[in-house]
């Protein structure tokens, strides 16, 4: 996840664009918990104030981090049909399809 937010904010700084293949979140997008890290202590594992369970794919995490945090990248998300937040991972394999 934290890669993700880097990778973003590398490709806005190089004026390329950046394509993400949204994939499930295997414990479904529903529940959200745990710590926010304090923007003050940003590191690399911390680098944006989101819960530890966020409950994104990590295509609506890309998109949260481009918008919310002002990276301004030329980003491409390439969605998944038919997933729900409500999903396990475990029903995403009948149930979802690539692209």
């Amino acid at each position: 996840m934290f890669a993700l937010a880097h990778a973003t904010q590398d490709a806005a700084e190089c004026d390329k664009g950046f394509i993400v293949l949204d994939r499930p979140n295997p414990i479904n997008g529903i529940k959200v918990e745990g710590n926010v890290s304090d923007p003050r202590s940003a590191s690399f594992v911390g680098l944006h104030p989101i819960a530890t369970r966020h409950g994104f794919t990590i295509g609506e995490l890309a998109g949260m981090f481009n918008e919310e945090f002002g990276i301004g990248c030329d980003l491409k998300i390439a969605r998944m049909k038919n997933w729900q937040c409500r999903m396990w991972y475990d029903q995403n394999e009948r149930e979802v399809s690539a692209l």
